[in-house]
Formats: structure tokens, C-alpha cells, sequence
């Protein structure tokens, strides 16, 4: 044979080679793509499970911090309305009495008027 057809023969067997290893590996590629995007997915899953369960947790925490405040702010109010109930009862008596003082000191100034 020739030379030049040797080379030729050479080069086609070597492009034909060439061509075959990159579909091989373009077919493997392919194949792996979906295990690859799998892989990929389960990771995000995964990470998006810990982030949901991190809020579920940081939720229960709020929602027991608000009861417990909620609980509090029930107590609060409850001491301040009987300290309030207890102090307009005291009131109340003490305008009773200066009533009565400002009625006994009127009936005396009345006797006193009348006297002289």
C-alpha cells in the first residue's frame, strides 16, 4: 500500500476512534444525567427537610412564648382590675364618710346660726 493511503487509512481508523470514544462518553453523560439531577434533588429535599423542620421547631418555640405571654398579660389585667375594683370601694367610702362629715358639720353650723 501507499503511503498516503496508509496516513489516510491511519487518520479515518483515528477520527473514527475519536468519534466513537466521545459518543461513548457522551452516551455515559447522558445515562448519568438523570442520577446526577436524583442526587441533586434528594440533596435539595434534604436540605429543604432540615429548613422546614429548624422553622417547625423555631414555631413551636414562638407559639409557646406567646401563650406564656398571652397568660401573663391575662394575669396583669385581672390584679390591676381588682387593685382598681378595691380602690374605687375605698373611694366610695371615703366620699360616704366626707359626706357625712360635710352633713354633721352643716347641722352644727345650723345650731351654731340658731345659738346666736
Amino acid at each position: 500500500p501507499e503511503p498516503s493511503k496508509q496516513t489516510s487509512s491511519s487518520n479515518s481508523d483515528n477520527t473514527h476512534r475519536t468519534l466513537s470514544q466521545r459518543m461513548e462518553k457522551s452516551k455515559q453523560q447522558l445515562q448519568s444525567a438523570p442520577i446526577k439531577l436524583i442526587t441533586q434533588l434528594q440533596m435539595q429535599n434534604r436540605a429543604q427537610e432540615r429548613t422546614n423542620a429548624a422553622l417547625n421547631e423555631q414555631i413551636k418555640i414562638l407559639k409557646a412564648k406567646l401563650e406564656s405571654e398571652q397568660t401573663e398579660h391575662k394575669s396583669a389585667v385581672e390584679q390591676l382590675t381588682n387593685e382598681n375594683e378595691e380602690v374605687n370601694l375605698k373611694l366610695s367610702v371615703l366620699e360616704k364618710h366626707f359626706c357625712a362629715l360635710n352633713s354633721t358639720t352643716e347641722e352644727n353650723g345650723d345650731e351654731d346660726n340658731n345659738v346666736t
